[in-house]
């Protein structure tokens, strides 16, 4: 019936469910031709343009939908989901140069006294990763074999997807230290934790993951990871990024934090870290750290990350954490598209063990890649405001991040280091980044 409004959204509908990404566009501007008067078809096509990083589209389809149903929830979620649609595509590079206006700004905010002092309820466990004057950013290549790779790319919109649409609300997903993994990508996140960042399974109460999938054009608003549902400043020991493709701009690490004082402190950043993307690459830095993703060029490729949280003490409250059922979408539907990704134990576990024979036997070998420092002539030509300053911080130029180990940066921006070069020494704030990390850590005594 290709002139029934009911039959064609209805086959939107299933679509979606089924993860039939082209049948869902088509389906949705066949019924939006037949009622072009209904908000929620309005709020479908512009997820649809989302996906394929047609923004602007997007942005006038969510628009359209708040006019027509204003005071409605339809209306309410169009208006949401532009703003944050706002706030990422705010997060681009910006080809101008902005050393002048910004370094007298780092270095007002690096001699700003605060107000209080630092007061946090909840703290993590010690990262001797990051102490002995090592970067607070560290970055692997090379972590994953080929075969755990290929599961990771082949599940990861599947279950980027399921995140997304589950009537349960469960944005990320849990992994308890006492269970057992039930996809491929639970096990990848065992083998960081112990195999990458050298700690025991039960160092931690459980690793919180989800994955994303975005067009590369994107950036990601800055934030703080946090237990969503608990509000408040719980933050995960380490947050993590696992890269399953090239595309796309780099993440960004600011050495901004939050207490109950301060909800950024220091104001403006002192220090950052940039990691640009490359399939099976794994950047750590500490939970408490603000941090985001910076497009850098229009390409509209997918960008395909798996997120990891490993958290010390606390435990996310659902539902937006919680122990997913890939098997379904109930009360919706008994069955999920991303239940092809449960596999059996004695497949999780050959793949968990044939991780550990191959590195033992040298094959794959994984390399920590060494962080270099920018200069000032090397952060005069580009910037990015973050999608929140009122002004632009200097940054690497798109070339600069084009180059290092495989054509992809991991680079530090020295800010204070270059405005006190610049315009005289100011001291670093309470003894710099190594200083205040420990601000934010539960030390505890050995007998």
């Amino acid at each position: 019936e290709p002139d029934c409004f009911e039959a064609s959204f209805t086959l939107a509908l299933v679509c979606d469910v089924s993860h039939d990404h082209l049948g869902f566009a088509e389906s949705v501007a066949t019924a939006l031709r037949l009622r072009p008067d209904l908000a929620h078809v309005w709020l479908f096509k512009a997820m649809s343009g989302s996906r394929v990083g047609d923004f602007e589209s997007a942005m006038a389809d969510y628009a359209r939908a708040s006019q027509l149903d204003p005071e409605g929830t339809v209306g309410q979620q169009a208006r949401g989901s532009r703003v944050l649609l706002q706030k990422n595509l705010g997060c681009r590079l910006q080809h101008t140069p902005c050393l002048a206006e910004a370094l007298p700004r780092v270095r007002f905010a690096a001699q700003a006294p605060r107000a209080k002092p630092i007061e946090l309820p909840c703290l993590s466990g010690p990262r001797p990763l990051f102490g002995g004057g090592r970067h607070y950013v560290q970055v692997w290549d090379n972590v994953l074999t080929e075969e755990l790779l290929q599961h990771a790319k082949d599940s990861v919109d599947d279950l980027c997807i399921w995140g997304l649409k589950n009537p349960q609300q469960c944005q990320s997903f849990w992994l308890p230290c006492d269970a057992a993994p039930s996809t491929a990508l639970e096990v990848v996140g065992r083998i960081l934790l112990t195999e990458v960042l050298g700690h025991k399974v039960d160092d931690f109460v459980g690793i919180e993951w989800w994955c994303k999938n975005q067009s590369a054009r994107l950036g990601a608003h800055f934030h703080y990871d946090s237990a969503l549902q608990d509000g408040g400043l719980a933050r995960p020991a380490y947050s993590s990024v696992l890269y399953l493709s090239d595309a796309g701009g780099p993440t960004v690490v600011l050495d901004q934090v939050a207490d109950l004082h301060s909800a950024k402190w220091p104001e403006v950043p002192q220090e950052g870290h940039v990691v640009m993307p490359r399939a099976s690459r794994y950047m750590v830095f500490p939970g408490e750290l603000r941090h985001g993703c910076m497009s850098i060029d229009d390409c509209r490729e997918p960008r395909f990350v798996v997120l990891f949280n490993f958290w010390s003490y606390h435990t996310p409250s659902g539902p937006s954490c919680q122990q997913p059922d890939f098997s379904s979408y109930l009360p919706v539907s008994a069955s999920a598209v991303a239940a092809r990704w449960l596999l059996p134990e004695q497949e999780l576990r050959r793949l968990a063990e044939e991780s550990d024979q191959s590195r033992r036997r040298g094959l794959g070998e994984r390399s920590q890649i060494p962080v270099e420092s920018c200069s000032a002539d090397e952060l005069a030509e580009s910037g990015c405001t973050f999608g929140e300053l009122p002004f632009a911080m200097p940054m690497p130029s798109l070339l600069r991040l084009k180059q290092g180990p495989t054509g992809a940066a991991v680079l530090r921006i020295p800010w204070l280091e270059v405005a006190s070069d610049v315009l005289g020494a100011a001291e670093p704030l309470q003894g710099g980044v190594a200083r205040r990390l420990r601000l934010w850590e539960r030390w505890l005594s050995v007998d």
